[in-house]
């Protein structure tokens, strides 16, 4: 466990630098950073992350899975004695059969906004080389452009 959360604060430290070097994406690095961070604190005081099991029942799994084995390996069953307990997974999304903890969504909100950042960076690059009443963007991103115009005008 101590090199899943050494792992995790190297993420962290990694979101932290690329926060402070890039433009426009920094809330979306500090907000990647901040539930990694949730993650690994839950994580380093537990032994691994906490799960719970009605949560995880809600998501489409057996009442009776141990959460120790198979692909959560790393997770263990949420009890009275699991410390930030509210940090653990508990959300359940059955639509993708998972549970999220406070520090995933936090993490998700996060790259979403690198993407929305990154994606705008591009576009004001793109349209600054145009020539009026060309489109200037690459073959084949075209789908792109209309999609990102017509979020933009709806914002």
């Amino acid at each position: 466990m101590l090199l899943a959360v050494l792992a995790c604060l190297l993420v962290v430290a990694w979101c932290v630098v690329n926060a402070l070097a890039s433009r426009g994406q920094t809330y979306g690095f500090a907000l990647l950073a901040t539930g990694v961070g949730m993650n690994t604190l839950v994580i380093g005081l537990n032994g691994g992350m906490p799960v719970s099991s009605s949560a995880l029942a809600a998501a489409g799994f057996p009442r009776s899975m141990n959460v120790a084995q198979g692909h959560l390996y790393k997770h263990l069953a949420m009890t009275a004695a699991t410390r930030l307990r509210f940090l653990g997974d508990f959300v359940p999304v059955r639509l993708f059969r998972t549970v999220l903890s406070p520090g995933d969504i936090v993490m998700l909100v996060g790259i979403a906004a690198i993407t929305w950042a990154a994606c705008a960076s591009w576009r004001r690059t793109s349209r600054s080389t145009g020539t009026i009443g060309q489109s200037n963007a690459r073959p084949g991103h075209e789908p792109l452009v209309a999609a990102l115009d017509a979020v933009e005008e709806l914002a």
